[in-house]
This record gives C-alpha cells, structure tokens and sequence, in this order.
C-alpha cells in the first residue's frame, strides 16, 4: 500500500503530485490524502479538482486501488460530489480545515501538528475503515519551502510522526537552495523529485 500525503497548493502542484502517484505500481492501492488551508483561492482547488477527475479517477476503477481526499473547503466538496458521484475507489473527509481552524494561527508548524495528530486519531473511527493511519510519502512544493522555513520543520515533523518519507515536488528551475535547505531538515527521509521523473538518491 502506498499513502501519499500531500500539502497540496495551486492546481498545477496538485496535477503535479498526483501524476508522480502515477509512477508507482498501480496494481497497488494508493491513498492520497490532500491538506488545504483556508488561505487557498477557491477558484486554483476547483481547477485541480477538474484535472484529477477527468485525467486521474478512470486510472484508478480497479478494485485494487483507492484514493483518499481531504477536501477542506465545503464548496469545492459539493462540486466534486458532482462532478464524479457516488463511488467505492474514492473518498473524502473535511476536517483538517476545522481543526486547523481552531488552531487560529496560520500556518502555526505546532497547531498543524496537533490538527494532524487529531486526524490520525480520527482516521480509525471512519465508517469505510479504510483509510490508513499512516502515510508512507508526503509530498511537498518546493517552492513553498523556499517561502516559509518553519514549513519545512513541521513537514519533517510529520514524517517522523507517520513515519513517513519526505518527497520533494521540485517545480523551480532556481529551486537548489530550497532543496539543500529541507535535505538538512529531513535526514535519511529526503527523496527529491524533478520535474516529473523520479530518482532514489545513492
């Protein structure tokens, strides 16, 4: 099983991300598990959200995968509930976005980390039980590293907490000290992405 964790951003990151999901085996049930935040425009997740049901979902109608949503903003959940409809291989959650709510500090790295811990618990009274209580990938815009430091920190924060490995969705051609700067965060859980090819570091 493979859980992508993935703190998404504008829709290009989103496709981004999803299409590096694409990479792995797909005979293997993948979860992805998306985290938005208040301060996202509303309009950029609704394009993302048409990209992955018209280019992503069909790929994903065998029974042996599944996709998970965190769909934080009640608009965007309706739209998506009709543009795609009931279905078994696809679900959704809105919670982060209220605990992280509460928290009352923006992009606070200790109050993400408690609206994550409170998800995590949450995770295992879901009626599908199907959505794990791990993740073993987050996936991270590089660009919003290279933005906001203490990001880095809570991400590998989550990492060690989900036992996780950190990926690096690297979408800057001037992104290198952005990378080197989250390296040093992330010791033996960094696995940076460029462009849309792959690489395991030696």
């Amino acid at each position: 099983m493979i859980n992508l964790l993935i703190p998404a951003d504008l829709s290009q990151n989103f496709f981004n991300s999803l299409n590096l999901a694409l990479m792995f085996d797909a005979h293997v049930p993948v979860y992805v598990t998306l985290l938005y935040d208040s301060g996202h425009n509303n309009k950029d997740i609704q394009l993302g959200f048409g990209e992955v049901v018209s280019a992503y979902l069909p790929s994903f109608t065998h029974e042996e995968s599944n996709i998970g949503y965190y769909i934080t903003n009640g608009k965007v959940e309706n739209e998506f509930n009709e543009m795609v409809g009931p279905g078994e291989n696809y679900f959704y959650i809105s919670t982060y976005h209220e605990v992280h709510k509460k928290a009352k500090k923006h992009y606070s790295p200790s109050n993400t980390i408690s609206a994550i811990r409170s998800l995590k618990k949450n995770m295992l009274v879901l009626p599908t039980q199907t959505l794990p209580a791990s993740f073993s990938t987050i996936l991270f815009p590089v660009h919003v590293l290279s933005k906001v430091r203490h990001k880095v920190t809570t991400t590998a924060k989550l990492a060690r907490m989900f036992n996780a490995q950190i990926v690096i969705l690297n979408t800057l051609t001037s992104s290198a000290e952005a990378v080197k700067n989250a390296a040093s965060f992330m010791p033996n859980r960094f696995l940076p992405i460029l462009g849309a090819k792959a690489y395991l570091p030696a």
